[in-house]
């Protein structure tokens, strides 16, 4: 389930990449038309303007829409005539004229040509202005951002980069322009101008304007690829945050397999437990039953001592009491030993009433006490319906070389004999 949460996370991010790719190519363009669509006002001007020169202008519109710019040129005092119309970008704001950003547009579309002359330059020219360097009083000290344009044909169209525009040495050298301010600034625009080009000779020209338009762009390449490393850093963020949900519900579960398979391991152990108590311990008594006596007994060695009893007249308690009285007999035998035993000792049910001890590092005499200490406890213990209970003891220390079976045989020997001289005794083999 997460690795699919994951593929579809990774995967809707990469479909918004894509997305935003395709935007870029289909929707990033970015057009303002200041002609013949444009809302912003234009008039024309010339060098007669506060320049000292005579040249004239005028402005109309034909019926087709073709923007028609009327020059004669007049050779005067003033070195540079020219005539151009304006576009004026700039609006009021309160107290403050402001222009528009042109920051997002890269180039001029402009469709122009000369009718009924040789002369095809243009120059296409911005003013800005800033307030560090620029008055509103003073036209000249707006920046002046130009490129001459060489028209090849009557008819072409021209794409101008906008950063084939420049700023012109003489209105550096004129304004004393720190060099900081030396580069074309776009975020402040006032005038957009369509002029004639430099040193045109004095007559009569016309400029046929069909189409003028500012291209850019809605986001700049930096903020795309800006976006789309954004966007594939979230990708990647998204598939590591999944990968990492991934791992750590996956630890999750281990940990809960690991806990679920530790209770179950507990729960078995605990079985198994039980079924080697079931196996090894007496189900009536509680004590360790033969079965458990093998892997006790292998390991006796010589200066061990067993010892083995038998509770005398015990088929006489079975028959004139019952059995019931017959186990509990056997149950409170058994515990009253059993709970007398020293540390390192084993009690063990032998079989029916009989039960042997063993005492490791007990001598013969260290066990003929041991034995007499169980024979005083029995004479103490309260048994069913006020009966007196006794047993018989058979002691036997394991000799150097004596086997297991050699020494049970002593001690039984002894039992015996324990039986035969009157029971309720003590006989050492």
């Amino acid at each position: 389930m997460n690795r699919l949460r994951n593929g579809i996370v990774v995967g809707f991010l990469l479909l918004i990449i894509v997305a935003v790719a395709l935007f870029w190519q289909s929707y990033n363009n970015k057009i303002l038309p200041l002609y013949p669509t444009s809302t912003f006002p234009m008039f024309t001007q010339s060098d007669a303007y506060s320049l000292g020169g005579t040249s004239t202008s005028e402005m109309r519109i034909n019926d087709d829409g073709t923007l028609i710019l009327i020059c004669e040129i007049k050779a005067s005092d003033y070195s540079w005539p020219f005539c151009n119309i304006t576009v004026e970008l700039s609006t009021a704001q309160g107290d403050e004229i402001k222009g528009v950003d042109l920051s997002r547009f890269s180039a001029i579309k402009l469709n122009a040509k000369y009718v009924n002359t040789d002369y095809k330059g243009f120059r296409i020219q911005l003013r800005t202005f800033n307030p560090a360097y620029s008055k509103f009083d003073d036209l000249e000290s707006w920046k002046f951002l130009t490129y001459e344009v060489a028209a090849e044909s009557a008819s072409d169209s021209y794409i101008i980069p906008f950063n084939a525009l420049k700023v012109p040495n003489w209105w550096l050298a004129h304004n004393k322009t720190p060099v900081k301010y030396a580069v074309p600034e776009l975020d402040n625009v006032m005038y957009f101008e369509i002029a004639t080009g430099n040193a045109i000779p004095p007559g009569r020209y016309e400029i046929h304007i069909e189409r003028l338009e500012l291209l850019g762009n809605h986001f700049s390449d930096e903020e795309l690829y800006f976006g789309l490393i954004s966007l594939l850093s979230l990708a990647v963020l998204a598939y590591l945050i999944n990968s990492v949900m991934e791992y750590r519900s996956t630890v999750i579960e281990q940990r809960e397999r690991v806990l679920e398979l530790s209770e179950r391991n507990k729960y078995l152990a605990s079985k198994n437990s039980s079924l080697k108590n079931k196996v090894n311990i007496d189900a009536l008594t509680g004590v360790l039953n033969r079965h458990a006596s093998e892997g006790i007994l292998e390991h006796l060695q010589s200066g061990d001592a067993i010892i083995l009893m038998d509770i005398d007249h015990f088929k006489m308690i079975n028959d004139k009491h019952g059995h019931d009285v017959g186990d509990k007999v056997l149950l409170l035998f058994a515990r009253a030993i059993n709970n007398s035993i020293r540390s390192q000792d084993y009690f063990i049910r032998w079989g029916g009433e009989e039960f042997l001890c063993v005492c490791p590092g007990a001598s013969a005499i260290e066990g003929e006490l041991i034995a007499n200490k169980f024979k005083a406890l029995l004479a103490e213990q309260v048994w069913p319906e006020s009966m007196v209970v006794t047993s018989s003891f058979g002691v036997a220390e394991m000799a150097y070389g004596e086997t297991v079976e050699m020494l049970i045989k002593r001690a039984d020997s002894a039992l015996y004999q324990a039986k035969h001289q009157g029971r309720n005794r003590v006989v050492v083999s």
